[in-house]
C-alpha cells in the first residue's frame, strides 16, 4: 500500500495502512484548513496543497509545497497577488514533477514549473472568471490542457497562451478525467451528460443515458469508471457505456473521490464533515 494524504480543518494527515490509522497526534500545518492536495505523478514526495487559515494568527493562506513527502512545507504564492485573491484549487502536471497549476478566485490561473519559485499567469481574459474550474493535463504533452467550468470546455495546445472552445461538449463542466493509455481516453461530465473521446480524435461522443455526474474517477485503462450523481454512486466497467448503481449515501457533502491507482476496485470518498 502507498501513502494516503488527508486534508482537514486541522492541517494534513498521512496514513500508510490504507486509512485505518493516522499516526499524527496533530496535523502538519495544523493552523490551516487544507482544501486541496496535489501529488506529482512522477515523484510521490513532491506535493502541493491549498491552505486557508483556520485560526487567528495562523499560517498565511496560499499554496504550500513539499519535496519530502509532506514532512516540511514552504509557502510560495505568485508575486503581487491582488488582496482579494483567494486560493481555490491546485493541479499537478503529468509531465514534470515540479510543475503545478493554481487557481485563485479573483485573480485567475497561475503556473509554476519549479514548485513555486517562479510563476506566470495563464488562461487570462474571460477564463479568469470561470466558476468551479476543472483542469486536465497530459503526460505526453506538457503544453496540452483542457479547462472546463460554467463557460464550457476549452482546449489549449500552447500551455494556455491561446484557447479554443470545444463546442461539441455542451453545458457546464463538472468533472474532467482521463485514462493513462496512449492515446488517453478523456471523459467530461457536464450538466448535459457525459462525453468521451480519444486524445487527438476529431469526434467527441456523448454517452447514452440521462444521469448527470458531479464527480468522475477513472482507472488507468479507461474502462473502470465511478460517477457520483447527487447522493448515488454509479459504476461502469465498459468505459461508461453502461452503469450499475453501487451505493446510496445518506449525505451529500462530498469533497473528493479517488481510485486507488494500483487497484481499481478500491475507491476513496471524502466528505466535508
Amino acid at each position: 500500500l502507498g501513502t494516503l494524504y488527508l486534508g482537514t480543518l486541522y492541517g494534513i494527515f498521512t496514513s500508510t495502512d490504507d486509512g485505518h490509522t493516522w499516526p499524527q497526534a496533530r496535523g502538519v500545518l495544523n493552523t490551516l484548513m487544507v482544501t486541496t492536495i496535489a501529488t506529482s505523478p512522477d515523484d510521490a514526495n513532491m506535493l502541493a496543497l491549498i491552505g486557508i487559515p483556520s485560526v487567528t494568527g495562523g499560517a498565511a493562506a496560499g499554496t504550500y509545497f513539499s519535496q519530502d513527502g509532506g514532512a516540511s512545507w514552504t509557502l510560495r504564492n505568485p508575486p503581487n497577488l491582488a488582496q482579494a485573491a483567494y486560493p481555490y484549487t491546485i493541479v499537478a502536471s503529468k509531465a514534470n514533477d515540479q510543475h503545478f497549476y493554481v487557481y485563485y478566485l479573483y485573480a485567475g490561473w497561475f503556473e509554476t514549473r519549479d514548485i513555486g519559485r517562479h510563476w506566470r499567469a495563464f488562461a487570462q481574459g474571460n477564463l479568469t472568471t470561470m466558476q468551479t474550474p476543472s483542469l486536465l493535463t497530459f503526460a505526453n504533452g506538457p503544453n496540452h490542457l483542457l479547462l472546463g467550468g460554467d463557460q464550457g470546455l476549452f482546449e489549449s495546445k500552447n500551455d494556455g497562451q491561446t484557447w479554443r472552445t470545444l463546442a461539441a461538449v455542451q453545458g457546464n463542466v463538472y468533472s474532467l478525467s482521463s485514462s493513462k493509455t496512449s492515446p488517453v481516453t478523456i471523459f467530461c461530465a457536464t450538466d448535459q451528460g457525459l462525453y468521451t473521446w480519444r486524445d487527438g480524435a476529431t469526434q467527441i461522443r456523448q454517452m447514452p443515458g440521462t444521469t448527470i455526474f458531479s464527480r468522475l474517477a477513472v482507472d488507468a485503462t479507461g474502462k473502470i469508471l465511478y460517477g457520483l450523481a447527487e447522493r448515488t454512486l454509479w459504476y461502469s466497467q465498459d468505459g461508461g457505456a453502461t452503469w450499475t448503481e453501487r451505493k446510496q449515501f445518506q449525505r451529500g457533502d462530498f469533497t473528493a473521490m479517488l481510485i486507488d491507482p494500483q487497484q481499481a476496485s478500491r475507491l476513496y470518498i471524502g466528505f466535508f464533515l
